[in-house]
């Protein structure tokens, strides 16, 4: 019974990693498609604005986008036990990213309505912090801490296609999106400690008698 046990939470883990990643690639390809492919239309009101801000926008959707693409290799225990040195270059690309697609929102900033603008610095801030405390954590080979700030940051990136979703919630009214955006910020902080200590929360630990 303990090896039909075994197998089976072998298996379960075996599978709930890639549909965990399927998940998140199904939430990105949603709001990617239901928010951002309608300002391609050349008669979107909104077209103006963009361009306006097209050089600062370019490279900021660029470099968030590195990051989103290059960080689920990061989390990748394979990748990272047979060609660490990919892990490290490509954890530098991520890195670098995040620097860049950060600086570009801050630049940004004061083009965005006020309601809108302190949660971009807020978040872009967050962002620079947990990808720092991964590097610092990596280089001094905390990496069980390494890895929590890793998934934060990276929760941060995700925080981008989370915003776009086509939730039935009354977003027209700039307190409840606002209200929402830090929730999000909040949940990229705590999930990653709750996902990581889980085990801790739901096995008790027996202490023998003396």
């Amino acid at each position: 019974m303990k090896n039909v046990t075994l197998v089976r939470t072998q298996s379960s883990r075996k599978y709930a990693k890639p549909l965990f990643w399927l998940t998140l690639a199904i939430v990105a390809t949603t709001a990617v498609v239901t928010y951002d492919v309608p300002f391609l239309n050349p008669a979107h009101r909104a077209r103006p604005f963009f361009f306006s801000i097209r050089f600062m926008l370019i490279p900021h959707i660029l470099a968030a986008a590195t990051a989103v693409l290059v960080g689920p290799f990061q989390f990748s225990t394979r990748l990272r036990q047979r060609n660490p040195r990919l892990h490290r270059i490509l954890g530098r690309v991520y890195v670098g990213a995040v620097c860049i697609a950060a600086l570009m929102a801050f630049l940004m900033a004061p083009t965005q309505p006020p309601f809108f603008r302190n949660f971009g610095d807020t978040q872009a801030t967050l962002w620079l912090v947990c990808t720092l405390a991964a590097i610092f954590t990596a280089r001094n080979r905390q990496f069980a801490q390494h890895r929590i700030w890793a998934i934060r940051s990276y929760a941060v990136t995700f925080i981008f296609f989370l915003t776009r979703l086509p939730l039935r919630f009354d977003f027209r009214e700039p307190t409840n999106f606002v209200t929402y955006l830090y929730v999000l910020m909040i949940a990229a902080i705590v999930v990653p400690d709750v996902v990581s200590q889980w085990q801790a929360f739901t096995t008790r630990r027996v202490v023998a008698n003396p």
